[in-house]
């Protein structure tokens, strides 16, 4: 019984000892991108810094975030179809 405590114990010191390395590497990879967000938000708040372009990245992004002035007709237009379509059923 004695020899099965000692076991137990030792698998679950192991486990202890396993989650809180995994728990410190992500806590430190977490500072890494702390730091490298903190920099570029440095670099954002500079004088004059508003006047550099975009990364391709960012544009790309607020091109599938934003849709364009068609888009929003043609999405506007579908609703109005469907409303019209609902309409014409209850006819």
């Amino acid at each position: 019984m004695m020899k099965l405590k000692l076991a137990i114990s030792a698998v679950l010191l192991a486990m202890a000892v396993t989650v809180f390395f995994v728990q410190h590497q992500v806590q430190m990879k977490l500072r890494e991108e702390n730091a490298l967000l903190r920099g570029q938000l440095a670099r954002f708040d500079e004088p004059g810094s508003h006047k550099q372009p975009m990364s391709n990245a960012v544009k790309e992004e607020a091109d599938i975030t934003a849709p364009s002035k068609e888009q929003q007709e043609l999405l506007r237009l579908r609703g109005e179809v469907g409303h019209l379509r609902s309409r014409q059923k209850e006819m």
